[in-house]
């Protein structure tokens, strides 16, 4: 890592988003700013290592300047999508007045 990198202000954004928003996944503790090293930082993309400081268990956290999408090779990566029709519309309606789980879940990425 270049010392201008620790020091440049995406770093400590990042960082501090570190901080804010994520925990160890082993035991949920929250990182400190002293928990999350910039460990490489080339062009758009910051790679960081946060250490846990009660487990110790280590988190490699992948970052950009921008959204990833737009880091992809090629705009033809993403297939374009139709667009929704009244039909698409109607079965979500029925299917979320019945719909008794949670909705994060539903809607999460696997």
């Amino acid at each position: 890592m270049r010392g201008d990198d620790a020091q440049s202000g995406a770093a400590f954004e990042l960082i501090a988003f570190v901080t804010r928003h994520l925990a160890c996944h082993s035991c949920g503790t929250g990182y400190s700013a002293e928990d999350v090293q910039v460990t490489q930082h080339h062009h758009e993309q910051w790679l960081l290592r946060a250490t846990c400081p009660t487990c110790t268990a280590q988190r490699i956290i992948e970052a950009y300047d921008g959204p990833p999408y737009e880091h992809l090779e090629s705009p033809d990566a993403i297939p374009p999508l139709p667009p929704l029709t009244a039909q698409d519309v109607r079965e979500w309606r029925v299917f979320l007045r019945q719909f008794t789980g949670d909705l994060k879940a539903l809607l999460s990425v696997s």
